[in-house]
């Protein structure tokens, strides 16, 4: 009972401190309009309970519109900083899949994570919950504080504009300690989850999981800092411009918040799959054979097309492309781990969703992008390509397709000759799809990874591929 009495009287200091706190700078406004108030002010000699009563009002009054201004700045000041600076979101994941799989509401947009983990932890673990409430609360006094700071600076320039530069610095101090107590208070309530949950979570949370969340992650490309070869002054130095280009981020973040992905794909994808890609400039033989010798079998042809890609500086985890008069948008969800497929073939995995546009969305989309300045390049690729499905009754048999045969789940595996402004890669590339997802490390035993050599240094996107040989 105490502590929820102690909880229920900080909820109410969070509106009517700053609340009464504006007020002291709007006083001089008030003269002639309130006289009560204005004139005079409720002090200890005070014997007049109307002008209590009328101070505790008004003070009520204004924290409540100040706490309704400032809940704008979880959206628009902690979204954005934590895309850059928190960009970790493995603790997020597991607890986005943990609710998915309690509720079935994957979407964020019906039921965030953090607002079911309190509810979850108001239910079963009250105590956990107190501990939680008492850090929002904090963030939320705060986050009131650095507006009612800012509107107090303009209104003291007119009469005592001294005071203005440390209003101002009070609005740094309180937007400080928001986005930290903010911040505590969300992994506080994830952690207690963790804690207090019976359940035996995995190492890595399911990809899923990460679609709404990294979709919101900036990454940034920090420099690799040697502590043993670096001064101090040298160190400091370089700590001072990464936050500095993390706070540009942010503010660029917060004034146009499409900056960095101004294509953002509407609705569930149409395709989902887990894939590993290396690019290389010399052309592998045994690859070569192997799939000429297998589209043989089962009657496959190899492809030629050109693609038209669009890119922007920056945008290396999503791919925009034209493909037969058809857009098709690819964004990256997370990078699942390493893929080992023999003791000379390894590479980065990484999980998409795709979506593929009709005529009319492609349309608006492609008037966008030239809109946004993106920079066309068109891509010539020469694909030899095979879909596979594993027979686990069988020994593990691996069955060839075509290409174009449809199938609900399995792999596919391509090598593809791209020449790009005359110059020519190969990229070789395997790829895991449908509902079961299964795992890229199950095509292990494929002959042909015991005859090639392909290392991680070579692995990675299209778009990030795109991304190098372009200096985009």
């Amino acid at each position: 009972m105490g502590d929820k009495l102690k909880l229920g009287i900080l909820d109410l200091m969070t509106i009517l401190v700053p609340g009464g706190f504006l007020f002291i700078f709007l006083r001089p406004y008030l003269k002639g309009y309130i006289d009560i108030i204005g004139s005079s002010f409720p002090n200890l000699a005070t014997k007049d309970a109307a002008l209590y009563i009328g101070f505790i009002a008004i003070a009520y009054i204004l924290g409540c519109f100040i706490y309704f201004l400032a809940s704008y700045l979880d959206e628009w000041v902690y979204e954005n900083v934590s895309k850059v600076f928190w960009s970790n979101a493995e603790l997020t994941a597991h607890i986005v899949a943990l609710k998915a799989e309690q509720t079935g509401i994957p979407s964020r947009k019906v039921i965030n994570a953090f607002k079911w983990s309190c509810g979850w932890l108001l239910k079963n673990h009250p105590p956990m919950y107190e501990e939680v409430e008492r850090l929002m609360a904090e963030s939320k006094f705060f986050r009131s504080m650095v507006i009612v700071s800012l509107i107090a600076g303009l209104l003291i320039i007119q009469y005592k504009p001294m005071l203005m530069f440390p209003l101002l610095l009070l609005s740094l101090f309180s937007l400080i300690r928001y986005l930290t107590q903010r911040k505590k208070s969300i992994a506080t309530a994830y952690e207690y989850i963790i804690i207090a949950t019976e359940k035996r979570f995995t190492e890595k949370p399911e990809p899923e999981a990460y679609f709404d969340i990294s979709r919101k992650r900036i990454a940034t490309e920090d420099k690799p800092i040697n502590r043993y070869e670096l001064h101090r002054k040298q160190l400091l130095a370089d700590r001072f411009f990464d936050f500095a280009g993390k706070l540009g981020k942010v503010l660029q973040l917060c004034f146009n918040p499409f900056y960095q992905h101004p294509v953002s794909p509407q609705g569930e994808p149409g395709f989902k799959s887990t894939e590993v890609r290396w690019f290389t400039k010399e052309q592998d033989h045994n690859l070569m054979l192997w799939f000429d010798d297998n589209l043989q079998k089962v009657n496959g042809n190899t492809e030629q097309r050109t693609d038209t890609y669009f890119l922007k500086h920056g945008n290396k985890e999503m791919s925009i492309k034209k493909r037969n008069e058809k857009f098709e948008i690819k964004q990256k969800v997370t990078d699942p781990g390493p893929v080992h497929l023999s003791d000379t073939v390894a590479g980065k995995g990484e999980y998409w969703y795709k979506w593929v546009l009709n005529n009319l969305e492609g349309s608006s989309l492609e008037k966008d992008l030239v809109n946004s300045n993106y920079k066309q390049l068109n891509v010539t690729k020469i694909r030899k390509a095979l879909k596979l499905t594993i027979n686990p009754g069988d020994n593990n048999t691996i069955n060839q397709y075509p290409a174009d045969k449809e199938l609900p789940e399995g792999f596919q595996i391509e090598y593809t000759t791209v020449i790009i402004n005359d110059t020519t890669w190969f990229t070789f590339a395997i790829e895991s799809f449908g509902k079961r997802n299964a795992s890229l490390t199950e095509l292990h035993h494929l002959e042909i990874f015991k005859q090639i050599h392909l290392q991680p240094a070579d692995s990675c996107s299209y778009p990030e591929f795109l991304s190098r040989i372009t200096d985009l």
